[in-house]
């Protein structure tokens, strides 16, 4: 059932359109200094992820491109138990100026302007903080991801991970090369405390975590010389899954 996989080489820059399946080349250009986008080659196959969210603050992303991208329609099941939905604005990533944070109020009827930014989209690839009043669970069905590529920005990028299974994070940075001269730490968050993930400390027994989860936020630091990174990878269970010419773009 494997076929090739088409890979995913550069970023690009669109004009207008925010996202798109059916990728072309023709629709996007091929830059570093304008709107970067991230891609999403999706399998054929569908699947639903449970998630538990804790009382309070939750740091999570999710692991399948669900069709329908409003955070009403994504989290309408446990809406009542949201106070708010934040992420990183990660559009026009060379300029600082912008690397605000986009906010949904779920206590409201409208969104809440953030810093000049309003979170209307739920996108596969971004970390998103999200604050209950309560523990809760929530389903989401959508397609697998077959293969990611997401664009890492200088200093810290909120990023999800987009997979079947977990990781080692030996293996899921892989693409960058020298990665643990590239990451200087990864953050996670979970039942109201930090997780870190130093991939050069001397003591590896001291890093709280090892593997990469789907369903989990994580916060990626880049070193100060590497101003631009492409991180890509595949899903853990690609052997299994049917890959298709469609790609999901976001910014």
């Amino acid at each position: 059932r494997r076929q090739r996989q088409m890979c995913i080489r550069d970023s690009y820059t669109i004009d207008e359109v925010l996202s798109y399946t059916g990728f072309t080349e023709e629709s996007a250009i091929p830059s570093r200094s304008r709107l970067t986008v991230n891609l999403v080659q999706l399998a054929e196959e569908t699947s639903s992820y449970t998630l538990s969210l804790t009382g309070g603050w939750n740091f999570i992303s999710l692991p399948v491109v669900l069709e329908e991208k409003a955070p009403a329609d994504v989290f309408g099941s446990i809406m009542g138990n949201i106070n708010t939905i934040e992420s990183q604005n990660m559009a026009f990533r060379n300029d600082a100026q912008n690397e605000n944070n986009e906010c949904f109020d779920a206590t409201s009827t409208e969104l809440l302007s953030y810093t000049g930014r309003n979170l209307t989209r739920i996108e596969p690839e971004r970390g998103y903080w999200i604050e209950t009043t309560s523990p809760c669970n929530f389903e989401v069905t959508g397609r697998i991801p077959y293969f990611t590529s997401i664009n890492l920005i200088q200093k810290w990028t909120m990023a999800g991970f987009l997979s079947s299974g977990p990781v080692d994070i030996e293996n899921a940075f892989t693409s960058m090369g020298t990665w643990q001269d590239i990451i200087g730490i990864i953050w996670a968050y979970s039942d109201g405390s930090w997780l870190k993930y130093d991939p050069n400390t001397l003591s590896p027994e001291s890093n709280d975590f090892n593997f990469l989860q789907p369903g989990s936020g994580y916060d990626i630091y880049i070193n100060p010389s590497y101003a631009y990174q492409l991180w890509q990878y595949g899903n853990s269970a690609s052997e299994d899954l049917t890959p298709t010419r469609e790609v999901y773009a976001s910014v």
